[in-house]
């Protein structure tokens, strides 16, 4: 389990390019719906399972006090190495966000990527947002984005083949499958990794995850028997700038 974040660390940027390039507009996303939801100014944001680093990075960048918390030391070490590599100070911490329990109150926190699907079955989502609650300032935004589910159960599983090349030579040949459940609201995401180098197989590794598929309502009553308000659900971080996709839904909570 876990694999993308572990033994496939160092490719991690490398295979999800094309996410990491729509950061920035991502996080301008973001900040309108910190100006228009937050009661309070945000400086200081909690980012969870925050990976290599590249929306804790861009929101560093742009003058916030950020702390990065994920539950694999691979990660975190990429993260930190291109922290260092722009001269920021962004601090990260290796923790599982399951145990989230730092001696620290945030503005926002911010959950990237559909990274919150990984908590399952529905009560320790619930136990997960009573945790961060703790973290969040009265007036405060959690800002979190995930798969729509209904869109998933309509679309067809067929496995999908690409490649990508890497900065440090290697080449990667992927094929992704997607397994719904609708029944346990489930999703197994399973992902072939052939690594090419020098023109020769050098390794196979396969990602098999387990992801849940929570609708708008159970997000909702989960957050709100934790203390968030749900102020607002969109369809993407695009449908903030006028750009709506069925594909997504980003939530946002707001502690009161």
């Amino acid at each position: 389990m876990h694999e993308m974040y572990t033994v496939l660390a160092e490719y991690y940027d490398c295979i999800y390019s094309a996410y990491l390039s729509k950061v920035p507009d991502m996080i301008n996303s973001v900040e309108e719906i910190f100006s228009v939801h937050a009661r309070i100014p945000v400086k200081r944001i909690l980012d969870l399972a925050c990976g290599t680093g590249g929306p804790t990075i861009e929101l560093a960048r742009r003058g916030y006090e950020v702390v990065g918390v994920d539950v694999n030391r691979e990660v975190l070490r990429i993260a930190e190495a291109k922290s260092r590599a722009l001269g920021m100070n962004v601090r990260f911490i290796k923790m599982d966000m399951k145990s989230l329990d730092l001696d620290e109150i945030f503005d926002a926190a911010t959950i990237f990527f559909s990274s919150i699907q990984y908590i399952g079955p529905w009560s320790e989502l619930a136990s997960f947002f009573g945790k961060l609650r703790r973290h969040v300032k009265e007036g405060g935004v959690v800002v979190f984005d995930a798969m729509n589910p209904l869109y998933l159960y309509a679309a067809e599983g067929k496995p999908v083949a690409w490649d990508v090349q890497c900065e440090n030579g290697d080449r990667l040949f992927l094929i992704d499958y997607r397994e719904v459940d609708p029944v346990a609201q489930t999703m197994r995401f399973k992902r072939l990794v052939h690594i090419m180098r020098e023109g020769k197989l050098a390794k196979v590794v396969l990602v098999d995850d387990l992801l849940y598929l929570y609708t708008v309502n159970e997000y909702k009553l989960a957050m709100e028997r934790a203390g968030f308000e749900v102020v607002a659900v969109y369809k993407g971080y695009q449908e903030v700038r006028g750009c709506p996709s069925e594909r997504r839904i980003v939530v946002v909570g707001r502690a009161v």
